[in-house]
């Protein structure tokens, strides 16, 4: 055994180490168990699995959709509350308005 052996047993030691730290951070950092890896035997399964997943991403589009019709409506509803309370005070402006023309005009 000389040096190249030495340097390459470290090599692989640290390949090894950033390994698992590298599969460590994974399994930490976004919840993923290494256990729930199954892969697909055949393009079928593939194709279901993908249905699967595809359904339940339209199940959350759709949900997602309807919170945000649900809160439009409701800032609608606001926006015309406001533009009701503005077009109010816009004719009493006016109204305070033209009274003070008219008082002018017959001084």
């Amino acid at each position: 055994m000389d040096w190249s052996d030495g340097a390459a047993i470290a090599i692989g030691a640290i390949a090894l180490s950033a390994g698992w730290v590298t599969t460590s951070w994974l399994v930490l950092r976004h919840r993923y168990r290494m256990q729930q890896l199954e892969f697909a035997k055949s393009k079928q399964e593939i194709d279901e699995r993908l249905d699967r997943k595809h359904a339940e991403m339209r199940a959350e589009m759709h949900s997602h959709n309807s919170a945000v019709s649900e809160r439009l409506e409701e800032v609608n509803e606001r926006v015309d509350l406001v533009e009701r309370v503005l077009l109010r005070a816009s004719r009493a402006e006016f109204a305070e308005l033209r009274e003070a023309r008219a008082m002018y005009l017959n001084r």
